[in-house]
């Protein structure tokens, strides 16, 4: 451990190359958050390299938390979901895949929210979460992006009106084909 606290500490020459992030990487933001918090406190090194684990954990928890709150009923699906024993593991560890699992939940539980409440018009920022949702989900592995197509499904009663409707639609359909013309034709996925 002290060999790796040395190397740790050792100063290093900066990356060249692309300095913006791109989309597919916007998943590894918790973790290289609790990194940056533990070089921050010069922790040692297996203290920095659990506390990037626990951030990771810890927005898989919010998002948990928040999906179940997004429904009226069916909290226990959801709940069992987000508890299964894989899933928790992979959270509390240094994976895409709890990043994923947890946008792509909220996403589907804003959706089925919408369809539990039949008399109640949906917003514009309730929409944009739910797109948002999908769209943050499906940035690690864009092959998951087709899902986002589920909110062309909800009813015409759940829109305010027929020209909020055309609006947010054509907005979905505009996000899917963006994020597919990247996949497709820039192989950067």
């Amino acid at each position: 451990n002290e060999e790796i606290d040395r190397l740790q500490h050792q100063h290093r020459e900066e990356m060249e190359g692309r300095i913006w992030p791109r989309y597919r990487n916007l998943c590894y933001v918790p973790m290289a958050f609790g990194l940056w918090l533990g070089r921050l406190f010069s922790l040692p090194y297996h203290m920095t390299f659990m506390l990037g684990r626990w951030c990771n954990l810890l927005v898989y928890a919010i998002l948990a938390y928040l999906s179940i709150r997004k429904l009226k009923s069916g909290k226990m699906i959801a709940s069992v979901i987000t508890l299964i024993p894989f899933n928790i593991f992979m959270a509390s560890s240094y994976s895409y895949d709890p990043w994923m699992t947890g946008w792509f939940l909220y996403g589907f539980c804003c959706f089925f929210g919408e369809l539990q409440q039949p008399e109640k018009k949906m917003s514009i920022r309730e929409w944009i979460f739910m797109v948002a949702a999908f769209f943050i989900g499906a940035g690690p592995k864009l092959i998951y992006i087709p899902l986002m197509l589920l909110v062309l499904f909800l009813p015409k009663e759940k829109y305010a009106s027929p020209r909020k409707r055309k609006i947010m639609l054509a907005a979905a359909a505009c996000v899917f084909l963006v994020a597919g013309v990247r996949m497709l034709f820039l192989f950067e996925y």
